[in-house]
This record gives structure tokens, C-alpha cells and sequence, in this order.
């Protein structure tokens, strides 16, 4: 009786590490593919393209076709994302001096002229201080490929 009573809960326990490894290999291919899921749209030639199989940035169109040439790698090869630009944010100088300044304080007037002029100045910038990951994958047009793209 009790050899029958181990047996069974032998049997459960096997399964129950069957079900844990079944679970750990769809985790595994669920996070293996969770960066080729993205969808994809035709890259502007323009934006910063960022390779997800290398890690590397591609800041036009000239430095992706080097990359390629010199380590005889395709787009495909690259896992290419189009970039994000980040902007400049506005900078509120209440928020910034607000440990300096005492409570129901307002700033000098000629100080807070100049952070309307400088913030005026942010919002028209459209020239990005960085990039991020995007969320769709390149597309190279037809025109990329002919100059040396594959």
C-alpha cells in the first residue's frame, strides 16, 4: 500500500516538473521572439535606425551602407528599429528653483522672461538630443537596396 502511495506521488511530481519545464521553454520562445513582433513601416531615410541584433546605431543612410559592406551583413541581418527622437522638454523655473525660492515667492521678472525666451526657443528646436528605441521595424525601400543596402 504505501510503495503504491509513493509511486503515485512520484508520478506527480514528474509531471508537475514536466509542466514547470513546458512552462520555462514557452517563456523561452516567447522572450526570443518578442523583439521580432514588431510591426513594420517603410524607414524615411532620415530617422536613426537602431540594429537590435547589434546593439549599434545608424545615424544615415551612408553609415548603414558602410556597416553592411564591411561586414558582409543584410538589413535583415541587422534587425533594424526605426529610432525615436527626443526632445528638448520645456523647463518650468518654478519647478526648477523651487527649493531656492521661499513659498509665495515669485521669480524676478527679468528671470522669468528670459526662461519664456529660452523655452520658446526649446519648443521651435526640432533637432533631437538623443534617440530611443522605436516601435516598428525598418522596412529598406527599394532605393536603400539599389544604393548598396541588401
Amino acid at each position: 500500500m504505501q510503495m503504491k502511495i509513493l509511486r503515485g506521488i512520484l508520478g506527480l511530481l514528474i509531471l508537475n516538473v514536466r509542466s514547470v519545464e513546458r512552462s520555462r521553454i514557452r517563456a523561452g520562445r516567447y522572450a526570443a521572439n518578442a523583439g521580432t513582433k514588431k510591426r513594420k513601416t517603410v524607414w524615411n531615410g532620415t530617422d536613426a535606425l537602431y540594429s537590435t541584433s547589434r546593439d549599434e546605431w545608424f545615424f544615415d543612410e551612408q553609415d548603414l551602407i558602410d556597416h553592411c559592406y564591411d561586414n558582409r551583413e543584410t538589413c535583415d541581418d541587422l534587425k533594424l528599429v526605426i529610432g525615436v527622437p527626443v526632445y528638448a522638454a520645456e523647463i518650468d523655473p518654478y519647478d526648477h528653483y523651487a527649493d531656492d525660492l521661499p513659498e509665495d515667492m515669485d521669480l524676478p521678472d527679468d528671470l522669468e522672461q528670459a526662461f519664456k525666451e529660452l523655452n520658446e526657443t526649446i519648443r521651435f528646436c526640432k533637432i533631437p538630443l538623443s534617440w530611443s528605441h522605436g516601435r516598428f521595424a525598418a522596412i529598406i525601400t527599394q532605393k536603400e537596396k539599389t544604393n548598396g543596402i541588401n
